[in-house]
């Protein structure tokens, strides 16, 4: 048993076997050649192995397709909801800066208005005497604030209208 040598051929069909210079040659299937190198592997079947990784990797991966195909639905609901939160800022800060615009023009049309009525005050006070006229700034005053309070009136209502003197 010294000198067992054992050649296969390429194709699993012819085995060669010398045992202390005698040799045996036989031919077989690939089954009936496995059996013979590999005793007590007769019943079993190689490939069999090989297919049950296959299945439970394939039920694996069918697995691992459905959990991405959740995933990508629920991604897919989040980049939805946040471009429509996205468009809803970006419509809030539009209509924001419109505002502010309306509200800048206005701003500067009561910053004109406080002019001519500062210039009115000072013209008419110092036109006659270089001392200005407490009736005249008072009657100014009183001009200013019924313009004030019909602007007013305009854009709020009062459940009571201010007396007026």
């Amino acid at each position: 048993m010294e000198n067992m040598r054992i050649e296969v051929s390429s194709q699993i069909q012819t085995i060669h076997v010398s045992v202390d210079g005698h040799s045996t040659r036989t031919s077989s299937g690939s089954r009936g050649i496995l059996s013979r190198l590999m005793p007590g592997s007769e019943n079993t079947n190689p490939f069999e192995e090989d297919t049950e990784d296959w299945k439970k990797k394939n039920l694996k991966s069918k697995e691992d397709y459905r959990i991405l195909e959740t995933e990508k639905v629920q991604d897919t609901k989040t980049i939805q909801d946040l471009r429509s939160q996205l468009k809803r800022v970006e419509e809030d800060h539009r209509e924001t800066r419109m505002q502010l615009e309306n509200m800048g023009i206005k701003n500067r049309q009561l910053q004109e208005q406080t002019q001519i009525f500062r210039g009115m005050i000072i013209n008419r006070g110092s036109s006659n005497d270089d001392v200005v006229d407490d009736n005249t700034i008072i009657k100014d005053f009183v001009a200013l604030r019924d313009q004030i309070q019909r602007i007013v009136n305009r854009y709020y209502k009062c459940e009571a209208r201010p007396p007026t003197t």
